[in-house]
């Protein structure tokens, strides 16, 4: 769906948190979407149609905050001034050939979904919620090895295997105790097989 500032695809139609690239018109559009959840997604890259301006002749990109930049020059990657290879928030100038090419979130993002039809340890059915909150810290690696969408789907697939792992070793009676549980293992088993050679780091689960 359309409007004024960017285009969806329509309705997310998923449960919970639904990530997606959203397509804006002009780099500042960004700002208008911190903290916005259009059509039930959750922006974490953005894809700017245009990202120039000029000043006194005079190329300049103004980066948003909250986002880091990849500016690419006829396809290929500029190196910016982050560890990432991605331009910081901020006032950049650099040669017309240039363009942003996407903006990557550089907020804690808090991934919701419910998971259904757990089995407990006594065979009892329930369903189960639990956060996980999540930042990309390589954002090349992330864009061009993953994707929004692709980890839309990684984190659902990731969430659901644990949570039914967990429920499968817990009795229905002790099912709500596992709130507050030190999950650290799952977050580190998770890290280091499925996330961080995507560029994307979990915190909490």
């Amino acid at each position: 769906m359309a409007n004024e500032l960017w285009f969806t695809p329509g309705p997310s139609g998923k449960d919970g948190t639904a990530l997606l690239e959203l397509q804006i018109k002009r780099l500042s559009d960004a700002h208008e979407l911190v903290g916005e959840r259009p059509d039930g997604w959750t922006p974490l890259v953005l894809a700017p149609q245009s990202s120039m301006s000029t000043c006194c002749c005079m190329p300049y990109v103004q980066i948003p905050e909250g986002f880091s930049a990849i500016v690419t020059k006829l396809g290929a990657i500029v190196d910016g001034d982050m560890e990432d290879r991605t331009w910081s928030p901020g006032c950049h100038w650099f040669s017309p050939l240039y363009s942003v090419d996407k903006l990557v979130s550089k907020q804690l993002v808090v991934f919701d979904t419910p998971v259904k039809d757990c089995k407990t340890k006594d065979a009892i059915t329930v369903n189960l919620d639990v956060l996980i909150i999540f930042e990309v810290m390589k954002a090349c690696d992330f864009v061009y090895q993953l994707g929004a969408q692709k980890l839309d789907d990684l984190m659902r697939a990731s969430q659901d295997e644990a949570l039914r792992q967990m429920a499968f070793e817990t009795n229905v009676e002790d099912i709500y105790d596992l709130h507050g549980t030190n999950t650290q293992h799952i977050i580190d088993d998770l890290n280091e097989s499925k996330f961080n050679k995507y560029g994307v780091h979990i915190h909490h689960f």
